[in-house]
């Protein structure tokens, strides 16, 4: 598994989980090319599986998207280990992680900076980029 860790020992980003190697108390499987059914028997995380293309996404791509950011954010908020996962953890893992991010009042800019030095390269997705932005202005007061 190329995992990258985004927040110390709570919030990581990558491809394909690997059952047994971390302890994650909650996995997002974001792309839909990439069910459960392919990563194999893992026991004890609950799983979200979001479906995710990595193209510009339908308002119920988004629904679904920022629902798993939602449950991503109060994992965190309670001090849990999650991980957010696509073919390739580059563009789909990456928006539900940044999504969660900017729902606990993290910049937008900063989150996109955080998560492409973590992954090297990372939300490529011109869309994605733009959904960021677009949650961050929804939510800030």
């Amino acid at each position: 598994m190329n995992v990258s860790e985004i927040i110390k020992d709570q919030l990581w980003i990558g491809s394909k989980p690997d059952p047994g190697t971390y302890c994650f108390d909650l996995i997002v499987l974001a792309a839909y090319e990439y069910p459960l059914r392919i990563v194999g028997s893992i026991e004890g995380p609950k799983i979200i599986e979001v479906g995710l293309p990595d193209r510009e996404l339908n308002n119920q791509q988004v629904t679904r998207a920022l629902e798993a950011a939602q449950t991503v954010a109060k994992y965190l908020s309670e001090g849990k280990k999650v991980c957010c996962t696509c073919a390739m953890g580059i563009n789909r893992s990456s928006l539900v992680a940044a999504l969660s991010l900017v729902l606990l009042g993290v910049p937008p800019r900063r989150v996109i900076s955080r998560i492409r030095k973590a992954r090297g390269i990372a939300l490529t997705n011109p869309w994605f980029i733009e959904q960021i932005y677009e949650t961050y202005l929804g939510i800030k007061p």
